[in-house]
């Protein structure tokens, strides 16, 4: 057993029932392409959502959205391109999200932060299609 594993697993899937709740349809999960990953792909309305759970046993360390640093959102942006040349979505509006899940008095709590960085790498065309 890998206590911080576990509370990953549990995190995602806690995310996901927080996504789903407030609107979105859960499309993939651990989509991983080369050495990047994103933890839940899904949709609201027309927008595609590249979403990285982060998940905290304490607030000791901060808020687990702090943790998503700027290699951590080139890797987000590079595996979302991907998915895009995939999926042929480049037309598609994009959103890059963080849900951040903490413990709270009633389990898992979860806070979901839209548009947490922007896609200016997408716009100005250093990892677009090619």
């Amino acid at each position: 057993m890998n206590p911080e594993r576990d509370l990953g697993v549990r995190a995602e899937d806690e995310a996901c029932k927080a996504l789903s709740k407030a609107g979105c349809r859960v499309v993939d999960r651990n989509y991983s392409r080369g050495r990047g990953e994103i933890d839940v792909i899904c949709l609201d309305g027309g927008t595609i959502c590249f979403v990285e759970v982060k998940a905290r046993s304490s607030s000791a360390a901060g808020s687990p959205g702090e943790a998503v640093g700027v290699a951590k959102r080139k890797k987000m942006v590079q595996v979302a391109v991907q998915y895009l040349k995939e999926k042929r979505a480049f037309d598609s509006p994009v959103r890059f999200d963080v849900v951040e899940v903490v413990p709270g008095s009633a389990g898992l709590e979860c806070r979901i932060i839209k548009g947490a960085f922007g896609t200016e790498d997408l716009e100005r065309g250093r990892f677009g299609p090619g």
